[in-house]
């Protein structure tokens, strides 16, 4: 009779446990992805806002005089694409180099009596239309420092702040086309491009979320200061020539970008 008894309490508890377990909700346990390599490589792509080349264009339009009448754009926004290494010497200190390739365009158009600008009389009656470009293809270098103000953690947002020095490459490029204004044919055709090399520092800040140990989105804030020059002909009325005068383009610029992150 003890053993009974016995046998079913201990039945009764066992159905008790199973009966609290089927209560619980089955919650899957969290996968485990490894450690965070202290390498990575980031691409993003984003966009430039800031550039001016106004320099430039109130150089070339201070002879048109009215009733003829100037119409220019400056930079507008731009397209802007980065490549980043970085490497961890540290979880919250690292060091990284970015390659990035900016696309910066102006435009203009008008009409003017090259007269007005003081060139031989064999040219005085003549009133041009003309179409004017100035393209840049921005090619930026950083050697940066960040500091993070966590440590890396799978699906965690890691922000950051940097800066650093730069080298700018710009591949400028002029082309101004004018037309007689009236039997609109070519009168000139002016063409000129240039690539420097200029010195610069840049500031950024940013956020990474790691989806896996490996794979990372990130986007990121980057401020610039960099600027080149560029030659252009005004008219120089005391000598009543063209002179060659070099502008200054400022490249200052806000750039917001967002891409993805490898580490290895």
């Amino acid at each position: 009779m003890p053993r009974r008894v016995a046998c079913l309490l201990l039945f009764a508890i066992l159905a008790g446990e199973a009966a609290t377990v089927a209560a619980e909700p089955i919650i899957k346990p969290k996968k485990y992805h490894g450690p965070i390599p202290r390498s990575s490589f980031a691409l993003r792509v984003g966009f430039i806002g800031g550039p001016e080349n106004t320099e430039m264009i109130e150089a070339l339009d201070k002879d048109i005089q009215s009733p003829f009448e100037a119409f220019s754009e400056d930079f507008g926004t731009g397209l802007t694409v980065d490549g980043t290494y970085t490497y961890k010497v540290h979880p919250q200190f690292a060091v990284r180099a970015n390659v990035s390739a900016s696309f910066l365009r102006t435009t203009g158009t008008g009409t003017f009596v090259p007269d007005a600008a003081g060139l031989p009389d064999s040219v005085l009656a003549t009133q041009l239309d003309y179409t004017r470009d100035f393209d840049v293809d921005l090619f930026v270098g950083e050697v940066s420092a960040l500091y993070y103000f966590s440590d890396a953690a799978i699906q965690e947002f890691q922000p950051y702040v940097g800066g650093g020095f730069s080298v700018g490459v710009p591949h400028a490029k002029f082309k101004e086309t004018r037309i007689d204004h009236d039997n609109r044919t070519l009168f000139q055709e002016i063409d000129r491009d240039r690539w420097s090399f200029e010195p610069g520092i840049h500031g950024f800040a940013g956020a990474s979320y790691f989806i896996t140990n490996l794979w990372a989105v990130n986007a990121e804030s980057r401020f610039q200061m960099l600027q080149s020059k560029f030659p252009i002909d005004v008219i120089d009325r005391e000598a009543g020539r063209l002179r060659e005068v070099d502008v200054i383009v400022h490249y200052d610029a806000f750039m917001l970008s967002i891409g993805v992150a490898r580490a290895f």
